[in-house]
């Protein structure tokens, strides 16, 4: 079943603009007999997926254009349109331009691009899911099985998704994923990367500069970035992070912490202390602020080379094997409560103040 509604509009408002935009529009139905896996590939447009209850697919293609005339227009817009091939159970839909051209006219359209294809597509959602795109915005909605996203440059959103593994790669773009059950990764670039309601056996975060945000997980963490921010909240688990020049705010957390800056401050507070191994907690040059549970068992090292080290905790004496006298006054060690893993915050320049908080 297919119909198409063809419409023209400005581009531009200004009364000079000469350039019409023309779009095409493109609904088909593909019954389904079996179905392992779904591949979706746009190199020049957005996908956008939904997981539905149907025994079928759902593709609606849109081709925009900018175009002269409308003659013009029709013979752009049918270089473009929908591969879909159905190969022992795997599906793959695919957008494909340059249909009908010479080689030099294809080479000609690939340097100078002029139709644009936008992609939705409705499925079962319980297959496994690939979806590759190279310029345009992605996003997966109410899928319930793994999903791996990659991309160049636009943004990437999960909503929703529930699945062994689901991963999303992509350069140069801004990610967002929320209600998502699984083990989630996400290699980034230059684009924050923000998370929320996440729960999986592990969550890992990389960028080079985009901001790292994550919200309320569940499971270990991993947040690392080389030039952007961290923050967090509610976060239950294992907490790793790394940081060369950004800034971390991380608070509400239950479980372990354990990263470094070498600039960046630390703001760090943990609610219930959780840990599993000796931690520590280092910056080369930026102040840290850890806030502890009041009511914690832990032996505490808390150190700063230049700057000043304070400790709200009564501490009681522990003696390191090669320390002789009485500790600088920068430099803090002893038993908290009961005693525990040892606990090491430092910092080489700037200041460290272990706080005290409730419970």
């Amino acid at each position: 079943m297919a119909f198409i509604l063809p419409f023209a509009g400005l581009l531009a408002s200004a009364p000079e603009a000469r350039a019409l935009e023309y779009s095409l529009e493109e609904v088909r139905d593909f019954p389904l007999r079996t179905i392992g896996s779904l591949r979706v590939t746009n190199r020049r447009g957005g996908i956008r997926v939904r997981g539905w209850a149907l025994d079928k697919v759902r593709v609606r293609s849109v081709r925009l254009v900018e175009a002269a005339s409308q003659a013009d227009a029709d013979r752009l817009l049918s270089t473009a349109g929908v591969d879909y091939r159905e190969r022992e159970g795997r599906i793959e839909l695919e957008a494909e331009y340059g249909q009908g051209l010479d080689i030099r006219e294809r080479l000609q359209e690939r340097r100078d691009p002029r139709v644009r294809l936008d992609l939705e597509v409705m499925a079962p959602s319980g297959v496994a899911l690939d979806v590759w795109s190279v310029d345009g915005d992605v996003s997966v909605d109410a899928w319930r099985s793994g999903v791996t996203v990659r991309n160049a440059k636009g943004s990437v959103s999960l909503k929703s998704v529930t699945g062994p593994e689901i991963s999303v790669t992509c350069g140069d773009c801004a990610v967002k994923a929320e209600s998502v059950r699984g083990r989630l990764r996400v290699a980034g670039g230059t684009g924050a990367v923000k998370v929320r309601d996440v729960s999986g056996e592990e969550l890992y975060v990389q960028t080079t500069s985009g901001e790292v945000e994550a919200r309320n997980i569940r499971g270990r963490s991993w947040l690392v970035t080389d030039l952007g921010h961290i923050t967090g909240a509610e976060l239950k688990g294992p907490v790793e992070f790394q940081t060369r020049k950004g800034n971390v705010d991380v608070v509400k957390v239950e479980g372990q912490l354990t990263g470094r800056t070498q600039t960046g401050h630390m703001r760090l507070e943990v609610l219930r202390w959780l840990p599993s191994d000796k931690g520590f907690l280092e910056s080369e040059e930026g102040n840290i602020e850890l806030t502890l549970p009041g009511g914690i068992s832990v032996e505490l090292e808390v150190r700063s080379s230049e700057g000043n080290a304070r400790v709200e905790f009564p501490l009681k004496p522990l003696r390191l094997p090669t320390e002789y006298g009485p500790p600088p006054a920068n430099h803090k060690l002893g038993r908290v409560g009961a005693g525990g893993y040892l606990l090491k915050v430092f910092s080489r320049t700037g200041n460290v103040s272990v706080l005290r908080g409730r419970g």
